[in-house]
Formats: structure tokens, C-alpha cells, sequence
């Protein structure tokens, strides 16, 4: 997410990745004001959970792929290349799940808490208001990502054949471990990282192999329109990213994506190139505007009873995070943005 890249079709995944993270996540201040009493709202309701299951869940696979092919593309290129990736990732992970650690004692979280907070969580979830749910940190990408890269360095080292039975054996019990979870209605959990091991292989052949990779976008379209019928008809949805239909469409995007891209528009790059620090503050901004809002207008003001409520906490929130990805972007602190 934070490689600056020269190709233009993944520069729009990348765009259309944190696009998709942003309704994912402010979809609910207009999914709030909904009701099952309405056809029309129902029909709306019906929609959303359908693009919820196959589409919003895009972003992070795609995300993590596409880093892991920077990282094999830039380590061929430099052998020292590891030491400044891993560099970077430590210090993106440690400023903004300690800016996590931080607003969660302002908050008045309670200590202490679970070691997985600090590490697989990406930081405690945050209380901000008492009568809602905290918060999830999202900042488990950033662990995910490391964890990944560190054994993508490890991956890199080993022989070719051994890599390709590798490659068999973990991609091939990875879908099978989804289809199985999907039919029993087990839910893996989003910080889980049985959801990312496949992608580790499959980023190394998809740098080695590019040509022959984009060859068989049309074969992963079929697989991902299939897998998702499967999971629609005999399965459950009960996972965020561990599902087969996930992982197909996540090779979809990135082969069409790398196929022949010429030019993206001036505001498509901007969003790739601003991808991680629109991620990062999004939900601090969400949170923030939940609690001035429930502070100047009381506990009934939230969430949202009418749809230009809901709106209009949708694109205020949005706004936030535009201004404050730019403002940070002219500091010191640009490299925890770009």
C-alpha cells in the first residue's frame, strides 16, 4: 500500500482498494437509517449485503498481494532491499498503533490489556462512545503485512522446486481450509493470518510469471463467479477475507489490473498515492465525529434515524480524512501517509 509504483493498473487497484475500505467502513451512517419495513429499503439492504460479502472485501487481499509483489520485485533488484522494507513497515506499525495505545487512554480504556493488542490486533479497540461497541483497530493489516514480508524474505531462499511444492501445498490447503469453513459456518477471523499465507507464493510466481499470470485472468473470473455461487447456494458468508470467492477475486483484480494499463486520471493516482494514510485515519475521524455529534446532541442523535443524516456524516467523515491525509502529507509526518 505504501510502494510508489509506475504502473498505472495497479495504481487503480490501489485507488479503488482504499475506495473500497472507505464505504466499507462509513456504509453504516446510511445503512443505519434503513429499515426491513420498506420493500425498497429492504431491496437496498439486500444489495449492500451482497456487495459487502463479494466486493468491499477486495481492498486488504488486494492490498497485501500487491505489496508482496513490490517486495519480491524490489529485493531481485536490490539484495539489501529487505533491511529498508522492513524498516519502513516497523516504523508505520509502531506510530499508528502507538497513536492507537494513545487515544485509547485518553478514551479511559482500562489496563491492562491482552498481549494481542499490541501485536496481532494492531492496538486495543477504542471506546468512544459507552453505549456503542469499541472500535476494532484496523492497524491488524500492518501486522498481517509484516508477518507476510518477513516470510516472503524467508520464501525467497528457498529452492525452486521447493517453492512450487510450496506453492501447491499452501494454496491448495487454503482453499480447501475456506471451502470447508464456508460450508460449516465457520467464521475465521479477520486478523487471523490463515487468511494471507496463500497469497505469500502466489505473489512470488505472480512476480516471476506476469505474463503467464494475466493469461489466466479469464480462469479466475470463471472461478470466482463460480465460488461464489457455491457460497450463495451451500455455504455461509460468516468470513470476512477467508473465503475462496475472496482469494479468486482477488487474482481477478490484480491479473485484469496488470494487463495492459496506459494512464490513470489525476485523482486515481492521488488516491494511490495517498492510499495508507486514508486507511489509517479514517476510522480516528469516524470515531471522532461520533462523538462530537452524541456529546452536542445527545445519545438519540446516534446512529442516523434520517438518510440525509446519514449522509452527511458519511461525506463530513470523508471529508476529514481527505483534509487530514493532506495536511499530514506537508509535515514531517508525510511518510506515515504516502
Amino acid at each position: 500500500m505504501t510502494e510508489k509504483t509506475r504502473n498505472p493498473g495497479i495504481d487503480f487497484l490501489k485507488a479503488v482498494s482504499i475506495s473500497l475500505v472507505l464505504i466499507w467502513h462509513l456504509r453504516v451512517f446510511v445503512t443505519s437509517t434503513l429499515s426491513d419495513e420498506s420493500s425498497v429499503e429492504l431491496l437496498i439492504m439486500k444489495i449492500d449485503e451482497l456487495l459487502f460479502h463479494y466486493f468491499l472485501m477486495l481492498s486488504v487481499p488486494s492490498f497485501i498481494l500487491i505489496s508482496l509483489y513490490f517486495f519480491y520485485k524490489k529485493l531481485a533488484e536490490s539484495s539489501d532491499y529487505w533491511k529498508i522494507r522492513f524498516l519502513r513497515l516497523f516504523q508505520i506499525y509502531v506510530f499508528w498503533v502507538g497513536i492507537q495505545f494513545i487515544l485509547y487512554l485518553i478514551l479511559g480504556g482500562e489496563l491492562p490489556l491482552p498481549l494481542k493488542t499490541i501485536f496481532r490486533s494492531g492496538g486495543p479497540n477504542l471506546p468512544w462512545v459507552s453505549f456503542l461497541a469499541p472500535f476494532p483497530s484496523i492497524f491488524y493489516y500492518l501486522y498481517a503485512l509484516i508477518v507476510c514480508t518477513v516470510l516472503a524474505f524467508l520464501f525467497v531462499k528457498l529452492p525452486e522446486k521447493i517453492k512450487l511444492v510450496v506453492l501447491i501445498v499452501v494454496v491448495g490447503a487454503t482453499c480447501v481450509y475456506f471451502i470447508i469453513a464456508s460450508i460449516d459456518g465457520k467464521t475465521i477471523d479477520t486478523r487471523s493470518m490463515r487468511n494471507w499465507y496463500a497469497y505469500i507464493p502466489v505473489a512470488y510466481y505472480l512476480y516471476r510469471y506476469k505474463d503467464k499470470f494475466i493469461q489466466f485472468r479469464w480462469f479466475f473470473l470463471a472461478g470466482f463467479i463460480i465460488a461464489v455461487v457455491f457460497e450463495y447456494m451451500y455455504g455461509h458468508r460468516m468470513s470476512a477475507f477467508g473465503r475462496l470467492s475472496v482469494f479468486l477475486e482477488t487474482l481477478t483484480a490484480v491479473s485484469f489490473c496488470l494487463s495492459g494499463w496506459r494512464s490513470i486520471s489525476k485523482p486515481t493516482a492521488l488516491l494511490s498515492r495517498y492510499s495508507l494514510g486514508l486507511y489509517a485515519l479514517h476510522p480516528l475521524f469516524m470515531g471522532i465525529l461520533i462523538l462530537c455529534v452524541t456529546l452536542f446532541w445527545g445519545q438519540e442523535a446516534y446512529p442516523p434515524q434520517m438518510l440525509y443524516q446519514g449522509v452527511l456524516l458519511f461525506v463530513v467523515t470523508l471529508a476529514l480524512t481527505f483534509l487530514g491525509t493532506w495536511l499530514m502529507s506537508k509535515t514531517r509526518f508525510r511518510m506515515y501517509v504516502m
